[in-house]
Parts: C-alpha cells; structure tokens; sequence
C-alpha cells in the first residue's frame, strides 16, 4: 500500500568512471530528481521520487558506479539502481518474453 515513484535518466553508450563531467552531469541529475517534487497531471499534491535509475545502452566502466554511489547522500545510496546493457536484456527475458 505504499506508493513507489521512480526515476530515470536513460544514456546512450557507455559510462565512464574516470575524470570527467559525465560523472558529475549524471549526479547533478540523481541530486535533482531527488530534491526536486513533481506533480502528477490533474494534481496538486507535491511528490517526490523515492528511487532512481540510471539506465545506459552500453556497460558502466572501471569504477563508474562505485564513483557515484560515493558523492551521494548515504540515505540515497540504496535507492538508486544501476542498469547497463546486460541488466535491460535479462530484464527484458525475464518479463517481455513470448512464448
């Protein structure tokens, strides 16, 4: 009976975890979808996410994700999911498949 509001920021290509500002851009929006409430259409009531999403087309590298899930809040830290190229595919199989 509890609602769950998810975010997601979708990348095409790979993520690297390296110097550089695709790092930062990406936790720019984490920081944002977090903080920033959001109204369902027809609503007034202010909401807010309770989990986000960074799904990519390709792998996240070296130590992408681990480089991420450092400069976030701790609290946060188990509300944001990692989905890559291989995850979106199983997931995919698990609940898309036809028999």
């Amino acid at each position: 009976d509890k609602e769950i509001n998810f975010g997601l920021q979708a990348k095409a290509g790979d993520v690297k975890g390296g110097v550089n500002a695709e790092i930062d851009m990406l936790l720019g929006q984490l920081n944002d979808a977090f903080s920033m409430p959001f109204n369902n259409l027809g609503e007034s009531e202010e909401k807010y996410i309770s989990s986000f999403i960074i799904a990519i087309s390709g792998t996240f590298k070296k130590n992408a994700k681990s480089k991420i899930l450092r400069k976030i809040e701790k609290w946060n830290k188990e509300n944001v999911s990692f989905w890559d190229k291989d995850k979106i595919l199983e997931l995919i199989d698990k609940f898309w498949a036809i028999d």
